[in-house]
């Protein structure tokens, strides 16, 4: 059972403080974003996915050229794409001592002429024999056993896998809060509001944690936990308050705002799970040894190639201003999952 004091580590409260702050900043125009194109919205992000990704490789090859490292810049040794492997030379070591073990029984089980001696001298005799045939043989022996295998570099399925699951990720995360926002805003509630269930996360990833690696929290962490529950609670039981009561409005307007806000609130609570499965795919990626930020930005790149048919489907529909906030979500959405990875 691992147990781990979460307030000694003051770097990760840091960095997790600015993730939040990320996030945040993110959240907020991916709720302007919703409101202007709806789920559709997330098709906008397309251009900035592919700017961080260029930008990105492009800081790594100057850092390379700055750096004046004789290796090439791709490469299969250098690509966490490929994992490398050492070539089995065990097999042939056993096989040549084999060999030589089947030679030196045919040379004990060889007749030898009658020596008139003792029998006390003659078993003397062969062993000192047997112990110069070993003296003889150990060096040789040796020489072999120190074969140094040769490395080899493949690309497997688990290396792959790692960037892939970022991507799988972003997607949840992405439809997830942007279909959030776009039936807040039809029921009525304060997007600032409902984003606050988005920490339902914590209480996910407490979960899975404990499970899985056996972490436990403190008593703060505990508390802090039945805090957020009460705040899904209360906007759960608080409906579409704090409107105007001089709008009146039909009992088909007051349903159809329940609803938007029935869902508006599911779909914040599974945002909540998609938050946390991005944690669990944070700690896959680094048990593959898929370098970390090369699998978000990577990641980014298969997302906006899933994203740009459908930009082009619905080009009429974005204007620049839709593109440049969606450019805005995808820069703060990943320094904030950065962050996060480096404080986890």
């Amino acid at each position: 059972m691992v147990t781990e004091a979460a307030k000694e580590h003051k770097k990760s409260y840091l960095l997790a403080g600015l993730s939040a702050l990320a996030f945040g900043t993110a959240n907020y125009f991916m709720s302007d974003l919703s409101m202007r194109c709806g789920p559709n919205g997330v098709y906008t992000e397309c251009f900035g996915l592919f700017l961080s990704w260029a930008l990105f490789h492009l800081f790594n090859l100057i850092k390379h050229k700055l750096a004046k490292n004789n290796k090439p810049f791709f490469s299969k040794s250098s690509s966490p794409y490929f994992e490398e492997f050492l070539e089995d030379v065990a097999p042939l070591v056993e096989e040549e001592s084999v060999q030589e073990s089947v030679e030196v029984q045919l040379v004990q089980v060889a007749p030898e002429p009658a020596i008139p001696s003792p029998a006390k001298n003659s078993e003397k005799f062969e062993s000192i024999e047997s112990e110069e045939s070993d003296l003889e043989r150990a060096p040789e022996t040796k020489a072999k056993s120190s074969v140094v295998p040769e490395s080899f570099h493949v690309m497997t399925w688990q290396r792959v896998s790692a960037p892939l699951s970022r991507c799988l990720v972003q997607i949840m995360i992405q439809y997830a809060i942007l279909s959030c926002f776009t039936f807040a805003a039809k029921s009525g509630v304060n997007g600032g509001i409902i984003s606050a269930i988005f920490s339902s996360s914590c209480i996910f990833t407490i979960i899975i944690f404990y499970f899985k690696y056996g972490h436990q929290i403190s008593m703060v962490d505990a508390f802090g936990t039945v805090f957020i529950l009460l705040c899904v609670l209360l906007i759960a039981f608080g409906g579409t308050g704090g409107q105007s009561d001089e709008v009146q409005k039909t009992e088909e307007q007051l349903k159809t705002e329940r609803l938007n806000l029935i869902l508006a609130l599911a779909l914040a609570i599974i945002s909540g799970l998609t938050l946390s499965l991005n944690t669990v795919s944070i700690q896959y990626t680094i048990y593959t040894g898929f370098d970390l930020d090369q699998a978000n930005y990577d990641g980014n790149l298969m997302l906006g190639i899933i994203f740009l048919p459908f930009m082009i489907y619905h080009r009429d529909k974005y204007s620049m201003g839709d593109v440049f906030v969606g450019t805005l979500v995808i820069l703060f959405v990943t320094t904030g999952i950065i962050l996060f990875s480096k404080a986890i």
